[in-house]
């Protein structure tokens, strides 16, 4: 089962064994998650019953019923979304620490973009204003060479929660467990 939550640019995936026959992937609103999340603690993490047709998530436990309606439209499937992010061009791979997590907090300013900037030596990691600029390096000496913008907000938040980041090309994947969150980078002005 494929849980997955969107605002076209950034996606969260999260990808759970259900003893089902057969591939099912919807995209439900990210409220819903927390409810299942929720549910999922109140159980002592053992699994309840969920039922999903084309318009809604149901979901039973301890007796109460919740409906969550699922978003309508057109949305690509997730798997293919995945596999696609995979053969695009490693641009860099890497686990992530709790020291980059401090100075990214120190160089937040009133800009959302972060720009990140590795070369044979090292990352830049970088945001500007009209009146200043803040930053700060760390050593990595590898092949990777690329500039990325991104906005910073999500970014931040999204590197808290993981463990592992691969960029790719415009996809930055973040990594813990079975959680896979899609952060597109911001195209070139």
């Amino acid at each position: 089962l494929n849980i997955v939550a969107t605002d076209t640019i950034k996606m969260y995936i999260n990808q759970i064994e259900s003893g089902q026959e057969g591939a099912v992937s919807v995209i439900i609103r990210p409220e819903t998650i927390h409810v299942l999340k929720a549910i999922f603690d109140a159980n002592n993490q053992k699994s309840f019953p969920i039922l999903v047709n084309n318009e809604a998530l149901f979901i039973s436990s301890k007796g109460i019923f919740l409906k969550s309606t699922l978003f309508e439209g057109v949305y690509p499937d997730v798997v293919s979304v995945l596999e696609k992010g995979k053969q695009k061009k490693l641009d860099y791979a890497g686990e992530i620490t709790e020291e980059v997590i401090k100075k990214l907090k120190a160089i937040e300013n009133k800009t959302s973009t972060l720009i990140i900037t590795k070369d044979e030596k090292e990352i830049t990691f970088e945001t500007r204003s009209e009146i200043d600029t803040n930053l700060f390096k760390i050593k990595e000496e590898n092949e990777y060479i690329f500039q990325k913008r991104v906005n910073y907000s999500y970014f931040l938040n999204n590197i808290t929660i993981a463990n592992h980041l691969e960029i790719r090309e415009n996809f930055f994947i973040f990594t813990k467990d079975k959680t896979k969150i899609l952060l597109m980078a911001l195209r070139d002005e």
